[in-house]
Protein backbone atom coordinates (compact mmCIF):
# COMPACT_ATOMS: atom_id res chain seq x y z
CA UNK A 1 0.00 0.00 0.00
CA UNK A 2 2.84 2.05 0.90
CA UNK A 3 4.78 2.05 -2.55
CA UNK A 4 1.10 2.66 -4.46
CA UNK A 5 0.51 5.68 -2.87
CA UNK A 6 4.24 6.97 -3.37
CA UNK A 7 3.71 5.44 -7.30
CA UNK A 8 0.22 7.44 -7.47
CA UNK A 9 0.94 10.69 -5.75
CA UNK A 10 3.47 11.55 -8.78
CA UNK A 11 0.56 11.54 -11.59
CA UNK A 12 -2.12 13.02 -9.13
CA UNK A 13 -1.81 16.74 -10.28
CA UNK A 14 -1.77 16.00 -13.85
CA UNK A 15 -5.07 14.05 -13.49
CA UNK A 16 -6.42 16.81 -11.56
CA UNK A 17 -5.24 19.74 -13.28
CA UNK A 18 -5.53 17.60 -17.11
CA UNK A 19 -8.76 18.67 -17.97
CA UNK A 20 -8.18 22.29 -17.68
CA UNK A 21 -4.56 22.29 -19.37
CA UNK A 22 -6.53 20.57 -22.28
CA UNK A 23 -9.61 23.48 -22.14
CA UNK A 24 -6.52 26.26 -22.46
CA UNK A 25 -7.77 27.84 -19.20
CA UNK A 26 -4.07 26.80 -17.17
CA UNK A 27 -1.13 27.17 -19.18
CA UNK A 28 1.92 24.81 -19.27
CA UNK A 29 4.24 27.17 -16.90
CA UNK A 30 1.37 27.48 -14.48
CA UNK A 31 0.46 23.69 -14.45
CA UNK A 32 4.47 23.20 -14.13
CA UNK A 33 4.52 25.83 -10.71
CA UNK A 34 1.64 23.79 -9.78
CA UNK A 35 3.05 20.52 -9.82
CA UNK A 36 6.19 21.50 -8.32
CA UNK A 37 4.33 22.66 -5.09
CA UNK A 38 2.47 19.96 -4.76
CA UNK A 39 6.44 17.69 -5.33
CA UNK A 40 6.95 19.56 -2.04
CA UNK A 41 4.12 18.78 0.23
CA UNK A 42 4.25 14.95 -1.27
CA UNK A 43 7.79 15.17 -0.31
CA UNK A 44 6.34 15.90 3.11
CA UNK A 45 3.86 12.99 3.15
CA UNK A 46 6.72 10.84 1.44
CA UNK A 47 8.84 11.25 4.67
CA UNK A 48 5.50 10.16 7.14
CA UNK A 49 4.86 7.24 4.54
CA UNK A 50 8.31 5.70 4.25
CA UNK A 51 8.62 6.16 8.14
CA UNK A 52 5.76 5.21 9.49
CA UNK A 53 6.49 1.70 10.77
CA UNK A 54 9.54 3.50 13.32
CA UNK A 55 6.70 6.07 14.08
CA UNK A 56 4.34 3.16 15.65
CA UNK A 57 7.13 1.18 17.28
CA UNK A 58 8.36 4.62 18.88
CA UNK A 59 4.57 5.17 19.67
CA UNK A 60 4.26 1.88 20.88
CA UNK A 61 7.50 1.99 23.21
CA UNK A 62 6.13 5.64 24.45
CA UNK A 63 3.20 3.52 25.80
CA UNK A 64 4.56 0.69 27.32
CA UNK A 65 6.87 3.14 29.52
CA UNK A 66 3.95 5.56 30.37
CA UNK A 67 2.30 2.21 31.65
CA UNK A 68 5.49 1.13 33.37
CA UNK A 69 5.90 4.16 35.28
CA UNK A 70 2.18 4.33 35.92
CA UNK A 71 2.57 0.41 37.53
CA UNK A 72 5.24 2.25 39.56
CA UNK A 73 2.94 4.93 40.85
CA UNK A 74 0.32 2.40 41.83
CA UNK A 75 2.72 -0.14 43.72
CA UNK A 76 4.32 2.79 45.79
CA UNK A 77 1.27 4.38 46.75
Amino acid sequence: MRWSYLQFAVVVPYIALGPSLLAGVLSLGVLQQVVRAFGKVQDAFQFLVLSWTTIVELMSIYKRLREFERQIVLRKG
